[in-house]
């Protein structure tokens, strides 16, 4: 009995000493942070006397695109993304695998399948400063596939990450197509909810490594929910066409955004997605 008082006494130095390392580390951390928002700031400063555009502490050209190589380019957001831009004054290559729909877009093209093993060395000849990676792939079915699941994976994550990792070094900006279905794990999607989820983490880390790093290129996630085209079936009150879709980008870009949602409502319902507790998000059919 005697014992108790000596043990809660003894829990008790044990707990305030751990509580005092914390608040100190905390303290540690919040001088850390004090010193990196002031710096930031000083950055700003002299970034808005030299006409930059500071994006997460990082300096940023206002016209930071000017040859554009857009991967998934045959139809969709990808193409009405050529088209957009082309008509903002950028110069624009489109790159896809079906040569005939990248032949009525005109211009500047470039035919290939992004998981070809030289897919990578044949868009860095192209000499661009910017990439756009809209290639994706994603099939719903009843059961489980897994051939369709390989496939989402080749392209949305492994030909993803080769041309992420070259534009560290060779880009001033890649911007990557994720989606809304990679916020939370979504049924029958094969694959393509988990690989969408992937490139959001992927980003995310380049961003913090381009940062960190000091390397000057700028990562760029794109947050779609339902665009109308094949990929995204819905209701016409979810939809958005192609070309709002593009707009929306474009204008996202110029303002120096590094994560877009497409539309800006998906952004609150993103939110709302997150804060679900997982009991009842996976009571909710998302069919």
């Amino acid at each position: 009995m005697w014992g108790l008082p000596g043990a809660a006494l003894n829990i008790a130095h044990v707990g305030l000493s751990t509580w005092a390392m914390s608040a100190s580390k905390i303290g540690d951390v919040a001088r850390r942070f004090g010193r990196c928002c002031a710096t930031d700031a000083a950055r700003a400063v002299e970034n808005v006397r030299e006409g930059v555009v500071n994006c997460g502490g990082m300096k940023r050209k206002k016209e930071m695109m000017r040859r554009v190589a857009v991967l998934g380019a045959t139809s969709g957001i990808g193409r009405a993304l050529v088209v957009r831009l082309r008509e903002e004054g950028y110069e624009v290559v489109a790159v896809g695998r079906r040569r005939a729909l990248l032949e009525t877009l005109g211009g500047e093209t470039l035919t290939l399948d992004v998981t070809a093993p030289d897919a990578v060395a044949q868009v860095a000849a192209l000499g661009v400063d910017t990439v756009i990676y809209n290639a994706g792939f994603g099939e719903r079915t009843a059961l489980p596939d897994a051939s369709r699941t390989a496939r989402a994976l080749e392209v949305n994550v492994i030909a993803f990450e080769r041309f992420a990792q070259w534009a560290l070094t060779a880009c001033r900006c890649f911007v990557a197509t994720a989606s809304i279905a990679g916020v939370r794990g979504l049924e029958d999607t094969n694959g393509y909810s988990a690989s969408k989820a992937y490139m959001i983490n992927a980003m995310e880390g380049y961003r913090r490594k381009a940062r960190h790093g000091g390397f000057a290129c700028r990562y760029v996630t794109l947050l779609p929910g339902f665009v109308d085209t094949a990929m995204g079936q819905a209701s016409r009150f979810w939809r958005c066409s192609a070309e709002t879709a593009a707009n929306v980008i474009v204008r996202g870009l110029q303002r120096g955004g590094e994560v877009l949602y497409v539309t800006p409502r998906w952004r609150w319902i993103a939110l709302l997605m997150r804060c679900l507790p997982r009991g009842i998000f996976e009571r909710i059919p998302l069919k």
